[in-house]
């Protein structure tokens, strides 16, 4: 019912016509799928939750249409988890990122270029840039740093940024 989740993050789906919704109440973490012109006592088409899931404090999603996969982005296990954009149910990721070498240390955000990288913000720790299809405890294959000796100390935007875009190859950050 929409009039009783507690909405986090949503992203709209309008090839599918379908809304996602991140919602993390007393109940759990569920990422809710909608009818993009849902209202009210709507019920949702699907949802993912459930111990099988993995999904543990999520922070973030983003829907990559290409591979047809949902990325969460799970703060408290310092993980990325990923589902089949169409699953439904207590169902487990088709591969999560996690582990030391990763280098997610207080994930905030992610998303999926055109280019097939997932690029992750780590809050106060700059962002962390992997191949699409990674799995498992792996290495970024490239780390935007903030602090001193960084080549992009002087960058006050990646301070405490949280949120970010990339269009036409140009990286942009919010902070907060």
């Amino acid at each position: 019912n929409l009039n009783q989740i507690f909405p986090r993050f949503g992203v709209l789906d309008l090839t599918a016509d379908e809304l996602y919704v991140l919602d993390q109440d007393t109940d759990g973490e569920t990422v809710y799928v909608f009818h993009r012109s849902a209202s009210g006592d709507a019920r949702p088409l699907r949802s993912i939750s459930g111990y099988n899931t993995e999904m543990s404090e999520p922070a973030d999603i983003f829907l990559d249409r290409n591979a047809e996969e949902l990325y969460v982005l799970q703060s408290e296990s310092r993980a990325v988890t990923v589902y089949d954009a169409r699953a439904d149910g207590n169902v487990a990721p088709l591969r999560t990122i996690v582990g030391p070498t990763t280098g997610l240390l207080n994930p905030a955000s992610l998303l999926v270029t055109e280019d097939n990288q997932l690029i992750v913000t780590n809050r106060d720790f700059g962002y962390r840039i992997f191949p699409a299809g990674a799995s498992g405890d792996v290495s970024p294959v490239a780390t935007i740093n903030q602090g001193k000796g960084s080549a992009i100390a002087s960058t006050r935007a990646l301070e405490g940024s949280a949120g970010f875009a990339v269009i036409e190859q140009l990286l942009f950050t919010s902070s907060f």
